[in-house]
């Protein structure tokens, strides 16, 4: 007897590391938190659609609105970005504190400083990439390590354990001259923007 087909309204908690798409874009979520009676979750604002329409979760079967975006200078402007950053509001629906793809656990937030190791997760990559923090520039983080496109916004952590993580930021993109390296935004940063904006 053949297998009965999956229900199309399945659905799974929303978590870092989730792909997110909007407009033909793809994208990683880079953390999520609950708030009463919502689901939110952060990206990297250059990720945000200018058509403004839903954002899909891929791996958790759930659409999210815009709450805001920041991006400055600009999407037309080369990297590095000055504030990058994009909140959603995924309604009441189910979080986990696990980043996908991996086995960690967020259990806060902090500021990254130079030299730390830190480790990056994004959906296109779908691995994990580690490097050391060359310099900080609040919000704007310079890393060692590179991604792919579609790594954008997703979580980049400081390792507490083998299992347990601190998320430093949202992952932006790399460059190749002079060096290879990558930008990183401060997630506590994005954060503070959000609280002072009331949303």
């Amino acid at each position: 007897m053949p297998a009965a087909p999956a229900h199309a309204d399945e659905t799974k908690p929303v978590a870092a590391g989730d792909t997110i798409t909007q407009g033909g874009i793809r994208c990683t979520l880079g953390y999520v938190y609950r708030v009463p009676g919502h689901t939110m979750g952060v990206s990297a604002g250059h990720c945000a659609s200018p058509d403004g329409g839903p954002i899909t979760n891929v791996d958790a079967g759930v659409t999210g609105r815009t709450v805001s975006v920041t991006l400055l200078p600009g999407k037309d402007t080369p990297h590095p970005p000055q504030k990058d950053w994009w909140l959603i509001d995924f309604g009441d629906v189910a979080w986990s504190d696990r980043i996908a793809g991996t086995s960690y656990r967020v259990v806060t937030y902090v500021n990254a400083r130079e030299s730390d190791w830190v480790c990056h997760y994004g959906a296109t990559s779908d691995e994990e990439v580690c490097g050391f923090v060359s310099a900080v520039n609040t919000p704007l983080i310079t890393v060692t390590q590179t991604g792919r496109k579609g790594d954008s916004g997703g979580p980049t952590y400081l390792k507490i354990s083998d299992t347990l993580v601190a998320i430093v930021g949202l992952w932006q993109g790399h460059f190749t001259e002079p060096y290879r390296g990558g930008y990183v935004m401060s997630l506590p940063a994005a954060l503070a923007s959000f609280r002072d904006n009331s949303v």
